[in-house]
């Protein structure tokens, strides 16, 4: 038997031990579950006039060494820093992605009211100014990023800064393709899910055409995918057709020290393809 079929073999044979260990009736209620080894933060950016929830994940041994690990941002924490935490920890236990560090930069608040901040920091242009919602606050939150938050983190904890990864689903995606071509550089890799590369008129094209104009190199591993029931006939979004373009047009510039990789995934709608995505994004951009 190898050495990984080994390792899944005791991770079930654990995980049956533990659930048949404790029955219904002998269960006490211990509290909250939370995340292990996870630490909650407000942080406060005044240029956007918002308080902002920094969810934080340390790996496993964090405590028992001296290492930098990597750092993996999240965007939408509030919906997916407890998705990417808990499904990368056993790829982290497994050896399938190095120790790292999980942030989820989201809202206080219930997720309707975060529905409505993160479509006015995760865009970069208004893409309808009758909606009465606030748009077009990507570059702000891109500060606030750059300003704020990588210091904290920086500051608090052992951080490799030379392996940062940003990940980023839907209009978060969309941010992330903002952030890839910005001249601030803040990141190495990316995980671009189901990107909304139709906001403002397809806006995401234009940062990607606006970069290769002046730059020969890109010096960065990114990986894009969008799911297959995404895009119905007729649906004017194109999540599919988009995310291959924008693969597409990347692949065609032939960037030397550009590693890419784009995956479709059968089977799965806009809102089951995140976690798949970031898992095999992960995998990707951080081996």
């Amino acid at each position: 038997m190898s050495a990984s079929n080994s390792l899944q073999s005791y991770f079930l044979s654990a995980l049956l031990a533990f659930t048949t260990a404790l029955s219904a009736e002998e269960a006490d209620d211990l509290g909250t579950v939370t995340i292990e080894n996870s630490s909650h933060f407000i942080l406060e950016s005044s240029a956007i006039g918002q308080n902002f929830e920094i969810d934080i994940a340390l790996p496993r041994g964090y405590s028992d060494s001296d290492n930098a690990y990597p750092v993996i941002y999240v965007t939408d924490g509030r919906l997916y820093f407890s998705i990417v935490a808990s499904n990368t920890y056993i790829l982290q236990l497994a050896g399938e992605i190095p120790p790292s560090i999980i942030v989820g930069i989201g809202y206080p608040g219930d997720v309707i009211e975060s529905g409505t901040l993160r479509q006015r920091d995760l865009t970069p242009t208004v893409n309808n100014p009758n909606s009465g919602i606030p748009e077009g606050g990507a570059d702000q939150f891109l500060e606030f990023i750059e300003d704020s938050v990588k210091p904290f983190v920086n500051s608090n904890f052992r951080t490799d800064q030379n392996r940062e990864t940003l990940v980023g689903h839907s209009l978060g995606g969309l941010f992330a393709i903002y952030a890839l071509f910005d001249e601030r550089d803040l990141f190495e890799n990316y995980v671009i899910s189901s990107p909304s590369i139709w906001w403002g008129n397809n806006s995401g094209f234009e940062y990607e055409e606006a970069y290769a104009q002046i730059h020969s190199t890109l010096e960065k591993r990114v990986f894009i995918s969008s799911a297959e029931l995404e895009e119905m006939e007729g649906d004017k979004t194109q999540m599919v057709t988009n995310a291959r373009i924008l693969y597409q047009n990347l692949n065609r510039r032939e960037y030397p020290d550009l590693s890419l990789e784009y995956v479709l995934f059968n089977d799965e709608t806009h809102l089951s393809v995140m976690a798949p995505a970031t898992i095999r994004g992960l995998k990707f951009v951080l081996n």
